[in-house]
């Protein structure tokens, strides 16, 4: 698709798209780009019935000039206020990046005065949309075999499109830094441009007049992620922990979509929870954890899910540091056995890279008694 921006030149078209992008017409036209921030001129060249476009595609403030025979034919600085920016999370759509992001989003919006859209997948659209409001929600880019399709809802005059997402380790073309070495949400600020502007929590509310469904004190609990590293591997962990919960007069509930993979590792026992599992709306999971004491889960979307409703959050990882998610005072991990592979450039992506009885150590030896007495002063401030 062409820039949809107009000059005042005859033919000359621009946008933020992907980068910078510069339509240019026949005629010898002298195009340069120039980082306003750093004061660097990236681009400096003779062009003509030409498309150029910058190498970076996150966010730069960038300038746009255009030359003939040595004229300033047209200067143009970003500037995103009033118009309409589009960011898209569909390279990555994962429940939990995507929570991570979204108030970086909203960050941009109020920073730049934009209107701005979002392209997600539909089940993280509809339990953003309504806490949201100022932003609109649109689903992924369709693709075919030959090139991509502007999407439905998405108006043809978008001004600056950024894709935030986890890119290859060594791909400097859509992010800042390595993402294995930064916490997750700053991913999406160094992306879109904010900075180190700390953490900010996603607002999730109840569903309007939603009422309390279960009226004794319960725990809600999430057992699987999207991939094995990221489970809590000790065989009696999660069995012990509920059994716990459960002798103290907690109702204990597994509100995961499928059950966990590691029912079929030998030794791993599934405790004796009520199973709320489900393909549901996940408005419907928000509604259930505003009422709970209390979260225990993993490095996953559950977790996020259930800081963004703003409940107490038990989180069990070995595989990530602490400094990688959000700042929890009953975040679980031991220091004994390999540890934080995700967060180092040299280990396998997304594989164990220990052998044997070894593999997954990161989290098998969180003890469920570590488990527990980071629990328990949760315990005491509700009794």
């Amino acid at each position: 698709m062409y820039p949809t921006q107009k000059t005042p030149v005859r033919g000359l078209y621009f946008d933020f798209n992907y980068g910078l992008r510069v339509k240019v017409p026949k005629g010898e036209y002298r195009i340069r780009f120039v980082d306003m921030n750093d004061q660097l001129c990236l681009f400096d060249q003779v062009c003509s019935d030409n498309f150029v476009s910058s190498r970076k595609k996150y966010f730069l403030n960038l300038r746009l000039e255009v030359f003939r025979k040595d004229k300033l034919l047209f200067r143009h600085d970003f500037n995103p206020q009033g118009k309409k920016v589009l960011v898209s999370f569909s390279t990555n759509p994962v429940t939990g990046d995507v929570l991570a992001w979204i108030p970086y989003v909203e960050r941009f919006q109020q920073e730049h005065q934009c209107e701005m859209w979002v392209q997600t997948t539909t089940h993280m659209a509809e339990l953003l949309a309504p806490n949201y409001p100022t932003i609109h929600f649109v689903k992924h880019l369709p693709k075919t075999k030959k090139k991509i399709v502007w999407p439905q809802g998405v108006p043809k005059d978008i001004y600056a499109t950024y894709y935030v997402g986890i890119f290859p380790a060594n791909n400097r073309t859509h992010q800042v830094q390595n993402f294995r070495t930064a916490p997750l949400q700053q991913v999406a600020a160094t992306i879109l441009g904010l900075g180190n502007v700390g953490e900010l929590k996603p607002h999730l509310l109840p569903s309007p007049n939603s009422e309390r469904l279960i009226k004794e004190p319960y725990v809600c609990i999430g057992m699987n992620a999207s991939s094995l590293f990221k489970h809590w591997h000790h065989p009696q962990g999660w069995r012990r922990v509920v059994g716990f919960l459960r002798k103290l007069g907690y109702r204990v509930l597994c509100i995961d979509q499928k059950p966990p993979r590691q029912r079929n590792m030998t030794g791993w026992q599934e405790p004796d929870c009520e199973d709320f599992r489900g393909n549901l709306p996940l408005q419907e999971r928000v509604n259930l954890l505003a009422h709970a004491d209390f979260f225990i889960g993993l490095s996953s979307g559950l977790s996020w899910l259930a800081w963004g409703t703003g409940i107490p959050v038990v989180m069990i990882s070995g595989f990530t540091y602490p400094w990688h998610e959000f700042s929890t005072p009953y975040r679980v991990i031991s220091y004994h056995g390999c540890t934080g592979c995700w967060n180092d450039p040299k280990a396998p992506f997304k594989k164990c890279h220990q052998k044997g009885d070894s593999r997954y150590q990161c989290s098998k030896f969180i003890t469920p008694g570590n488990v527990i007495r980071t629990i328990f002063p949760l315990i005491l401030k509700k009794k």
